[in-house]
Formats: structure tokens, C-alpha cells, sequence
């Protein structure tokens, strides 16, 4: 009894979903174009052009079925003529089931009764498309190599030159081009490269065919690194620039905005947030709008060096931006470089080569900090290489620490000082590379490098090298408020014995192995001997003490001390941008509500798909006969 009451009550839940799907799709599905005219998909023109005249005259003659019904019919007749009448929208609709007309026509038929058969025509006049030069590359099946070694992400625009959308949209392609040309490269695909087109369009999971889910026209962008059709991202927003912009900074290239500040918080929540380490960028505008993509991207790749901000330039504001400063105008763009030193000040507009430029020779301090990213390219590291060579062997890094503050940067202003005199000492005397004085030979010939380190945040390294009883009035974080803070000089002289460079070189030769390769690492490191400065911070001892210690130090071979110091702590993790394998909230966020909306895509295909559904409802009432008859 309770089986028979449970198969009812499947049975009956079964029945009413069959109902709803009869209900569903109980009018015919729609008729193509060819069907509504009763031509072959081949025909010709003359062919569709007189099935057209027979159609309308049918209709016109004809009144019996009301008004509205014959509008409706009329309707259908003259969409499907003017698609298929033309060679460039049969192309479109044949390949891709392109048909702008629908919209239209179904707002026609809500005014029917009113316009009944007063419209001659359902397209207003439009010229084609036109073409536009210089701002990107039209692609084809002859140019397909710009899938593949590339260093930018793609943007490419899906056109048609028979789509009136796509020439209302003419301008705001053009000035999309002009904000993002040099972020991204740009491109675009006509219609009529089917099999190219047929690439970067979407799928009707039910049927098969190629559609342009969104109309056209559409946007895709390529990553660097996507070489198949999986990893494209399709635009599926509204079609303006504010939109786009907003899909390929944030959504595509995932760039950071860059704040504005005013004259009251450009220095507490900037300048002194944005630490010592970095070099600070200020953007003044007369507009106040964002900053442009040039900036962001920069922002973007270059975010270990520099810190950005926007500043809108007021006239009120002049005399104060001049003394603090020294801009006088705007735009304009102020580096903000080492303590002391007079700001560098760019005038106008850079555009991205020239940003880059300026970016790439200003991205370290006139006297450079000993970091984590700048260690090997400064030579100052037990396992790298001096910058004179890998085949110098005995190289020095001079270089300051302390606490970040006013005594530190007093002591770098001194360094910044040692290290002009050096590097314009023959340019000085003029006598010639003999006449030049040990620390500047070293220097000139890149043996020897100047740089300070922050002993507050990288306190293991700085305890490594100052050991001393009062090592910590320089390393570390103050103890007490009291504490006095003592920046000290040190030099650290560097060693790669041609002998050991042998004994390494025969150990890579005894295979690859685990423990082969840990021996070699640890044995791969130059000798370090540390020498400290004891004197008054003043140039002329400095040099001095400098030209002795290389001296000696070149003479003296028997000291080595070979030991790895602490690793060098980066300042900050960078966490959210593309190709870094930390991502931020949001961007986890919108992966899944995208995702959620491909899913509904391929449900709502197949329910849009009659002979699935019928297929379904067909399964499902065998189920039901089986139930029934099926014996316990």
C-alpha cells in the first residue's frame, strides 16, 4: 500500500511538470526567415525578392483574421525580407544568427493596431561601417600570429559592417583606442572572416551554432598567457566607454586606482604611509578625473618602487604646491626622491613610452637601499655577483643603517655627498684614471657600491653586521621613546676565490642529485669580512677610511669568513593582480557569479531548445508508464 501511494505521488508530481512543459512550449517555435518567406536556405535573390511581392500581396489582400493579425504577419514578412535581401545581413544571420531587427519588431507589434501598415521599412538610413586607421589592427585568417608571443592582453572588437549597432558605437570605439593604446594591444574582426570570427564566438549549447550572445558589437580579451579559446573573457555589459574602461582596468588588468589627495592629507596619509622604501609620485591634475590607464598600469608595474597619488591643482593652492615642491603649473608630474634632495618635475602629459623612461631611470634613490629586490642587481649579496662582473673577484658594498628618521637621513645626505665626490673626482682633477684616489677607481670601475638599509625593518641583517654592544641605538625598532637613534657606516668586502669556483664547478659535475644540489648552494657564496666605521660622519674621513679598507682589503687574502646572512625582508606582499598566485576577495567573488551566469546560459539554451524539452517530456512519461506498470 505505501509503495503504491509513493509511486502516485511521484507519478503525479511528474505528470504536472509534463503539463508545465506542454504549457511551455504549446505554441510552435519561431519560424526562420527562410521558412517565413518558404525559400531555401541557397536561394537566390530573384528568388527571395518574388516570394517577398507573393507574401505581401497574400496578406494585403486578405483582411479576415482582424488587423493585428495581418500587421503581425505583415511584420514577419518584411523583417525576413530586408535580412535576407541583403548579401551582408544573410551573411551575418546565416553564420551567426545576427539579427538586430528583433528588438524593433517586437515593439512594432505592441503598436500595431496604431501603425498598422503605414512602415515601408524597418531600417532607418545608416551608412556601413567604416573603417579606422591607425589606432588598431584589423585581423584575419592571413594574420593569425598575433595569438601567440605576446606580452599584453588583447582587446579585440567583433564588427560588422552591415550592423547599425556597430556604427553607433563608431566614436566611442575611437576614443576607447586613444585611452588604452600602449596598455593593451587592439584589434578588430569583421564579420566576414567567418572561421576567425566563428573563434571568438560563443556557443548554443543545444544547437551547436556560433552566436554573439550580447550583439555586436562585442568585445573579447586575451590574456598574455591564453593560447585556446577557454581562457577568453567576454564583455557582457552595457556598451560605453565608462563600462568598457571599467572591464578591462579592474576586471582584465586588474590595475589600482590611484587616489586623490589634498593639501592637508597629501603628506600624513601619503607620503609618510607610503614608506621610506619607496619613491613618491604626485600627479597633479586640472581636471580631477581618474588617471588615466598610463598611470594605473605604471602604478601596476612598477609598484615596488613607486608610490602614486593625484593632487587636483587649484589656483588658491598655487603659491603653496610651488613652495613645497617648486610646480608652477599644471598637469604636471613631481618625483619625490631621497630626503633633501630637490624634487624632479615633469611638465604636460607623458605619454607611455616617455613615463616608462623617466619611471625606469628614477626607480631607485640617488643612494640606493639595500632590499630584497635590489641586492643582487647592487652586488650586495653573499650569493650574487659584483656588478663589474662574475669574473671580478673581490668587490665592496659600502652602506649606512639605521632607524628611519631625521639622524638617518642626515647620514644618507653625507653618503649621497661621498658618493658624488667619488663619481666626479676625475672630472675634478682631470689628471687622468691614475691620479684617482682608491675608493673612486673603485667606484669607477664598479667594484665598490654606496647604499643604506633600514635597520628598523631589516633588524636580523643589521644585527648580522653590527655586533656590537650598541648595535641596537641602529638596528631594530626603538625600545623605549627615549632612545637614541645612531646611524653607522660599514663596509662589506666580498671574495669568490678562483679555487673554490673550481671545487663548485667539479661538484655540479657529480650529477643533480638532492644533496649534490644543497651542497652546492651552500658552498656557492662569497666570503664576507665587515669593517665599521668608528668616526665622525664627515666626506673627506669617509673617502679616507674607504680608500684604506679596499686597499687592505685587496691586499689581505688569508681572511675569509664564508656564512650566509638573514635573508633580506621584502617591504610589503603584493596580493590581487594577475599572474600572482594570491587574489583578492572580489576577484573570487566575480569568478563565481560569472561562472553561476554560464551555467544559467547553458540551462536557458536547452530550455529554449523545443526538441530537447519534447525529448525530456517524452523521458519522462515513459518513467511514468514504468512506474505504473512495474510489478513490486
Amino acid at each position: 500500500m505505501e509503495v503504491a501511494r509513493a509511486r502516485l505521488a511521484f507519478s503525479s508530481v511528474i505528470m504536472l511538470f509534463l503539463a508545465f512543459l506542454a504549457w511551455r512550449h504549446s505554441s510552435s517555435p519561431p519560424l526562420t526567415h527562410y521558412q517565413v518567406l518558404e525559400v531555401q536556405r541557397d536561394a537566390s535573390a530573384e528568388e527571395i525578392d518574388y516570394a517577398y511581392h507573393k507574401k505581401l500581396a497574400a496578406i494585403k489582400s486578405s483582411r479576415n483574421n482582424g488587423k493585428v493579425a495581418h500587421f503581425s504577419n505583415y511584420l514577419q514578412v518584411q523583417h525576413a525580407f530586408e535580412i535576407l535581401s541583403d548579401p551582408l545581413r544573410r551573411r551575418d544571420y546565416d553564420n551567426f544568427e545576427q539579427d538586430e531587427l528583433q528588438d524593433h519588431v517586437r515593439d512594432l507589434q505592441k503598436q500595431g493596431e496604431a501603425l498598422d501598415f503605414q512602415i515601408h521599412t524597418l531600417w532607418e538610413p545608416f551608412k556601413y561601417y567604416p573603417d579606422l586607421s591607425g589606432l588598431d589592427v584589423h585581423f584575419s585568417a592571413d594574420n593569425l600570429n598575433f595569438l601567440q608571443d605576446r606580452n599584453e592582453t588583447l582587446l579585440i572588437q567583433i564588427y560588422s559592417i552591415a550592423s547599425r549597432n556597430c556604427w553607433k558605437h563608431e566614436t566611442d570605439w575611437k576614443h576607447l583606442c586613444e585611452q588604452i593604446e600602449g596598455v593593451v594591444n587592439i584589434g578588430r574582426v569583421e564579420l566576414g572572416e567567418v572561421k576567425l570570427a566563428s573563434y571568438f564566438a560563443s556557443k548554443n549549447w543545444a544547437t551547436g551554432r556560433k552566436l554573439f550572445r550580447y550583439g555586436l558589437p562585442a568585445y573579447i580579451a586575451i590574456p598574455p598567457d591564453c593560447k585556446s579559446d577557454k581562457c577568453i573573457v567576454r564583455y557582457r555589459g552595457i556598451l560605453t566607454i565608462d563600462g568598457l574602461l571599467k572591464w578591462i582596468t579592474t576586471d582584465i588588468l586588474n590595475l589600482p586606482q590611484i587616489m586623490y589627495y589634498s593639501p592637508e592629507t597629501l603628506i600624513t596619509q601619503f607620503i609618510k604611509r607610503s614608506g621610506p622604501h619607496k619613491i613618491k609620485v604626485v600627479i597633479f591634475s586640472t581636471t580631477g578625473e581618474r588617471a588615466n590607464l598610463h598611470f594605473r598600469k605604471a602604478a601596476r608595474d612598477y609598484w615596488e618602487y613607486f608610490s602614486f597619488s593625484l593632487v587636483l591643482w587649484q589656483e588658491t593652492d598655487a603659491r603653496l604646491w610651488e613652495n613645497r615642491f617648486g610646480v608652477r603649473s599644471a598637469p604636471a608630474m613631481v618625483l619625490l626622491r631621497d630626503p633633501g634632495l630637490a624634487p624632479i618635475i615633469f611638465y604636460g602629459k607623458p605619454n607611455a613610452s616617455m613615463l616608462v623612461n623617466l619611471l625606469e631611470e628614477n626607480k631607485l634613490h640617488v643612494l640606493p637601499q639595500l632590499r630584497s629586490i635590489t641586492a643582487q642587481e647592487l652586488g650586495c649579496t653573499e650569493s650574487g655577483y659584483s656588478v663589474a662582473g662574475k669574473t671580478e673577484q673581490t668587490w665592496y658594498c659600502t652602506i649606512v643603517s639605521g632607524r628611519p628618521g631625521l639622524e638617518l637621513s642626515r647620514a644618507r645626505a653625507v653618503m649621497r655627498d661621498v658618493k658624488n665626490n667619488l663619481t666626479t673626482e676625475d672630472l675634478m682633477h682631470n689628471n687622468g684614471p691614475d691620479s684617482l684616489s682608491t675608493a673612486a677607481l673603485a667606484v669607477k670601475t664598479k667594484r665598490m657600491v654606496l647604499a643604506w638599509l633600514d635597520g628598523a625593518f631589516q633588524k636580523q641583517i643589521c644585527l648580522f653586521y653590527l655586533n656590537s654592544p650598541t648595535v641596537h641605538d641602529t638596528c631594530g625598532e626603538k625600545a623605549f621613546p627615549e632612545q637614541i637613534d645612531v646611524p653607522r657606516v660599514f663596509m662589506v668586502r666580498y671574495r669568490r676565490h678562483p679555487k673554490d669556483q673550481e671545487r663548485i664547478l667539479a661538484k655540479k659535475s657529480q650529477g643533480n642529485s638532492f644533496f649534490n644540489q644543497l651542497l652546492r648552494e651552500r658552498e656557492d657564496l662569497a666570503s664576507q669580512i665587515v669593517a665599521v666605521y668608528t668616526e665622525e660622519l664627515i666626506i673627506e674621513k669617509l673617502i679616507s677610511w674607504i680608500s684604506k679598507m679596499i686597499e687592505e682589503g685587496d691586499r689581505e687574502d688569508s681572511l675569509v669568513y664564508i656564512k650566509k646572512a638573514p635573508s633580506l625582508i621584502p617591504e610589503e606582499q603584493r596580493s590581487g593582480w594577475p599572474g600572482y598566485p594570491q587574489r583578492n576577495v572580489v576577484h573570487i567573488m566575480q569568478g563565481f557569479a560569472d561562472s553561476c551566469k554560464d551555467l544559467g546560459i547553458v540551462v536557458e539554451d536547452f530550455i529554449k531548445e523545443p526538441r530537447f524539452m519534447y525529448t525530456v517530456a517524452i523521458l519522462l512519461a515513459s518513467l511514468c508508464v514504468l512506474l505504473f506498470t512495474s510489478k513490486r
